[in-house]
């Protein structure tokens, strides 16, 4: 099938180029909402599935595009995945193995940045905002550093269950990664500044990086025991003036008894003062 290469930028507002394939019909993937393709979809779980398979965990930059590919295997790689059926779909791809392998690891970051409404949810962003700003508050406080750990768990559990889900699975996946830094030369900040507009599109990009990192450097504490399931409640928090918060519009709260936050999918019901 032909290839098409446009200038521009992509769905995560980073991307030098946009790789489009030309075929009939519309993408069963690219920009399609989770709940159509899956969560995490095959074709994106084979294609990483390949890219651990064959070593590629070990390649210098791998998803941080120091060493981008040549725009002609990224087409490639995108079809590929497309119509992926099994790891062995992306093992008989041109091109040096590397390359290859970077290409894959770029049309994933594409994936992920075509999400219609991101990842991490654009309704939750300003939730995201109050828990990231507790970082700067007495930032060696540990006991600061656990409120923080707890109020962006609490935000995770009301992202949808097909959002949180493919989450876990890519910061679990890039904990593979970071588990080969020694060869290639992956570090947080450098995966946080490459996947951060990846999942948080239309963001400050020093806030969505420094998110993040914290949510790749804290993966055990914030997904451990968190259940995959759609919350049926909304928490309620204490930001760093003490003062309690909702955490889907980040609205300072004064009397929480039967209130209803406008920006939240569920109310509160007989919430109680945070002590």
């Amino acid at each position: 099938r032909p290839h098409e290469v446009q200038e521009g930028k992509g769905g995560g507002g980073q991307y030098a180029m946009s790789v489009f394939v030309k075929k009939r019909g519309a993408s069963r993937l690219f920009g399609v909402p989770l709940r159509e393709c899956g969560a995490p979809p095959a074709a994106v779980s084979e294609a990483l599935a390949w890219v651990e398979r064959c070593g590629g965990l070990d390649v210098d930059g791998v998803f941080v595009r120091r060493l981008p590919p040549r725009s002609r295997e990224v087409a490639e790689a995108r079809e590929r995945v497309e119509r992926a059926s099994g790891e062995e779909a992306f093992a008989g791809s041109g091109g040096a193995h590397e390359e290859r392998v970077r290409a894959v690891a770029e049309v994933v970051e594409m994936w992920l940045s075509e999400i219609p409404g991101s990842l991490l949810s654009q309704d939750l962003h300003d939730a995201f905002q109050v828990t990231t700003s507790l970082a700067g508050v007495n930032p060696g406080d540990a006991r600061m550093k656990l409120v923080q750990l707890e109020n962006t768990k609490q935000v995770l559990c009301n992202l949808p269950r097909s959002n949180l889900s493919v989450l876990k699975y890519v910061i679990g996946f890039l904990q593979k990664v970071l588990a080969h830094s020694a060869h290639n030369k992956t570090t947080p900040q450098s995966l946080a500044t490459a996947f951060s507009p990846c999942l948080m599109s239309d963001m400050d990009a020093g806030f969505a990086t420094n998110l993040v990192q914290f949510i790749i450097e804290n993966y055990n504490p914030l997904f451990e025991d968190l259940e995959l399931t759609e919350g049926a409640r909304h928490h309620h928090f204490k930001g760093s003036s003490g003062k309690a918060h909702c955490c889907c519009c980040s609205k300072q709260l004064s009397r929480l008894s039967h209130l209803e936050c406008p920006g939240a999918r569920y109310p509160f019901k007989k919430a109680t003062r945070q002590q």
